[in-house]
């Protein structure tokens, strides 16, 4: 059952489907086996094998079967722990001190991860050993601990031997033994002393602080062990990708290291993401933890969805982006364009969303109506009047003929007049059934305590990844099922083709204000009024809110 050169030799014969990371790392294993100055102690190699093959699966279909590594983990966990070197002292030692893994998500990488710190808790023959999984929190540190604790407790001899807590364990025999989760987040991380520590999902540190602090710790153990597993990310900026570009130069012979050990599951430059072998490179895992189908359901989304395509690429091909990916095509926005009136306007629901510009700039006041599942979009720009030349001279943009034409709304004088959007919006209020109106609380102003005097159910909407991806998201649908329209106003065309969507590690999407380079605050304010009508779609359906209270007229 284990045979762990097969995997080697499968890649390098090409029955095996892989990356040209996978290939060298392969082939510098093969280089240093003709070295002198480190060898290869298979017995060692095989010892860590036989103990994780020894645990059990604690969840899913194989839920108490024996953990039998698969043939890319039975190859990496060999040579992981095979490697030996002699240090200054002459003791052996292990050769790797680090270890970059990187896989794609449903890769099997938790649960090995989890049965390696199991090792190294048990069987490496640290004296006080501590082992340590840290993470951006603590409550994802825990799901790598939970999984070695789990795998502990269904094992008779390893819990004999262990004082096992909820949230920490120890050896029976070595008081000083230490195996817990630890994140920045818990603030007591300085002090310690791994012989081990896997940061898990690093990819979604923002700084290197815990990668450091672990690693700083580990310089009185003689042969310590820091592995550190992720899937690809959304920040080139991170500390993550920065480690992983050394990792990329190691194996292609840039730079040396020999005390790093590193295996990346991923594309070449110029495969086609839309190939099932190319899904091969990045899943070594395919067909045993995730299967074809669920990855070809995962690609239909993508294809029919913009946004999901770099969640995919991502998070199932390994390939690292920028956190933004444009968004909505122009074609696609403008066959949306359809006329209708009023009178079919004031016959539904209605939901607002208001995004206030501070002094100066654009604001965006946009009304969602809902006819069962289809939307109509109508939406109002305002801005001051006397800036209105200067401004579309400086950004070359049609801001003048704009204002003429009806589809933007100077304001009297250079700044932002609250006054005279707050009567705007009442005139809307007495045309339309509105029922809600959100806006952004970072930005609010006395215009929103007008609003609530007049009648207006004012609620705010955080701008978080949270509050607007389902919107967004909703956006998107509804627009390439068809069951989105709009006026065709030019100014929201403007802001749609403005659009860069970020992502965030968890895969939540909205227009990033900051990545997009011009104005997008009319998809800030639609993205608030879908949110506003799907979260009142929970609840009662009422009347207009203006059908509640007087309406001060000013």
């Amino acid at each position: 059952m284990l045979n762990p050169t097969q995997y080697a030799k499968d890649v390098l014969s090409g029955e095996v489907v892989v990356g040209n990371y996978i290939i060298n790392a392969i082939k510098r294993n093969e280089a240093d086996l003709k070295r002198k100055d480190i060898f290869f102690d298979s017995d060692e190699g095989v010892k860590a094998l036989q103990f994780i093959s020894a645990l059990q699966h604690t969840k899913g279909k194989w839920k108490g079967d024996r953990f039998i590594p698969m043939p890319w983990q039975q190859w990496l966990i060999y040579t992981l722990f095979g490697w030996k070197r002699r240090n200054d002292a002459g003791d052996v030692i292990r050769r790797f001190r680090t270890a970059y893994f990187e896989v794609a998500r449903k890769g099997g990488k938790t649960a090995l991860m989890s049965a390696a710190a199991n090792y190294m808790f048990y069987a490496d023959g640290e004296a006080g050993p501590e082992v340590y999984f840290g993470a951006t929190t603590t409550k994802q540190a825990k799901i790598c601990f939970n999984e070695s604790r789990a795998m502990v407790l269904q094992n008779k001899i390893l819990k004999s031997k262990t004082k096992v807590y909820t949230h920490n364990m120890s050896l029976l025999n070595d008081p000083v033994s230490k195996f817990e989760p630890t994140s920045r987040e818990a603030d007591n991380m300085d002090g310690l002393n791994p012989s081990c520590a896997i940061i898990d999902e690093y990819h979604a540190h923002k700084t290197s602080d815990v990668y450091d602090v672990f690693k700083s710790g580990m310089g009185s153990r003689q042969q310590p062990l820091q592995l550190t597993i992720t899937t690809a990310g959304f920040n080139k900026g991170a500390p993550c990708y920065q480690l992983r570009r050394t990792c990329i130069d190691i194996l292609n012979g840039v730079k040396k290291d020999d005390s790093m050990f590193t295996m990346i599951f991923a594309p070449d430059e110029g495969d086609d993401w839309t190939l099932e072998d190319t899904w091969k490179k990045a899943n070594p895992s395919l067909g045993e933890t995730i299967s074809i189908d669920y990855l070809r359901a995962e690609f239909t989304q993508a294809q029919n969805n913009v946004s999901e395509q770099v969640n995919f690429k991502t998070k199932h091909l390994n390939l690292w982006s920028e956190t933004s990916s444009t968004w909505i095509e122009t074609s696609k926005w403008d066959s949306a364009e359809m006329k209708i009136t009023d009178k079919e306007l004031r016959e539904m629901d209605c939901y607002g969303g208001l995004d206030l510009a501070s002094t100066r700039d654009l604001t965006a006041f946009v009304l969602v109506f809902a006819d069962g599942e289809r939307i109509f979009i109508k939406p109002f720009f305002f801005v001051p009047l006397d800036t209105i030349q200067a401004r579309s001279k400086a950004d070359g943009v049609a801001y003048n003929t704009w204002e003429i034409e009806g589809s933007l709304i100077g304001t009297p004088g250079n700044v932002v007049d609250y006054e005279y959007i707050r009567q705007k919006i009442n005139e809307l209020g007495e045309i339309y059934k509105i029922k809600s109106i959100a806006y952004d609380r970072w930005n609010s102003s006395q215009l929103i305590i007008w609003l609530n005097d007049d009648g207006a159910v004012m609620n705010p909407y955080a701008q978080s990844y949270s509050q607007l991806s389902t919107p967004t998201k909703e956006i998107e649908k509804k627009l390439y099922n068809g069951d989105l329209r709009h006026d065709g106003n030019p100014v929201m065309s403007w802001n749609i083709s403005n659009v860069e969507i970020t992502m965030n590690s968890g895969g939540n999407i909205k227009a990033d204000k900051r990545k997009s380079e011009e104005k997008i605050d009319g998809v800030v304010a639609l993205a608030m009024g879908i949110g506003q009508m799907l979260t009142e779609r929970m609840g009662d359906e009422g009347d207009s809110i203006y059908e509640t209270r007087d309406i001060i007229m000013l």
